[in-house]
């Protein structure tokens, strides 16, 4: 796992901002995450190829060379190379009172990273809008992808190796077989990230 503070630079940070604050990206409401019980935003930067076409990198939005950039620098810093993106997009959490945090899951059946960028920092000093990364495995300890967390046994299957508190300007990277999740940002806050899966 990789933690990278700094993983932005001031000049990038700007442009994001610039995008971010501004408005020229669009969001659309998305009604299910990993289940339709939490809905978020997401502007998609490069979509899921279909199987058939499972080579290439599905660019979405006029904005994906930008965060790619970023991404770029990113790896080059940390000796990481990407043969293909699976998926990119920025997504915007809203606050949620309902758990202590979202349903455990992985983002991609098959063998891949996941780099996820803060785009933003909330208003408090707990640990609301945390990244949790759990000790558990897929596809070695379960088959099932998402983990309901309204299910009253779903926390007795995990448990917690990390918890990132979000910090504007930091990227994290780690390996796309561990099960994560967020907690859920809180007074009033939004939580902003750029999202890859990539191999």
């Amino acid at each position: 796992m990789i933690i990278d503070p700094f993983g932005i630079d001031d000049n990038d940070m700007k442009m994001v901002d610039r995008l971010l604050i501004d408005g020229p990206l669009n969001f659309y409401y998305n009604p299910s995450s990993t289940t339709p019980r939490f809905p978020f935003m997401c502007h998609v930067l490069a979509g899921r190829p279909p199987e058939d076409h499972g080579h290439i990198t599905l660019e979405m939005s006029q904005y994906y060379q930008v965060f790619y950039s970023i991404f770029q620098k990113f790896l080059d810093r940390h000796g990481m190379i990407c043969n293909r993106v699976l998926r990119a997009a920025i997504n915007c959490t809203v606050p949620d009172d309902r758990y202590e945090y979202l349903d455990p899951h992985v983002d991609n059946n098959r063998v891949h990273f996941v780099c996820i960028m803060y785009l933003n920092d909330l208003s408090t000093d707990d640990k609301s809008g945390a990244t949790l990364i759990f000790n558990e495995q897929f596809p070695y300890d379960y088959q099932q992808e998402v983990f309901d967390v309204a299910d009253p046994e779903t926390k007795d299957k995990f448990t917690i190796e990390h918890e990132i508190v979000p910090k504007k300007g930091a990227i994290i990277c780690f390996s796309g077989n561990k099960f994560h999740t967020i907690r859920p940002p809180k007074n009033g806050d939004y939580r902003f990230i750029a999202i890859w899966n990539f191999i």
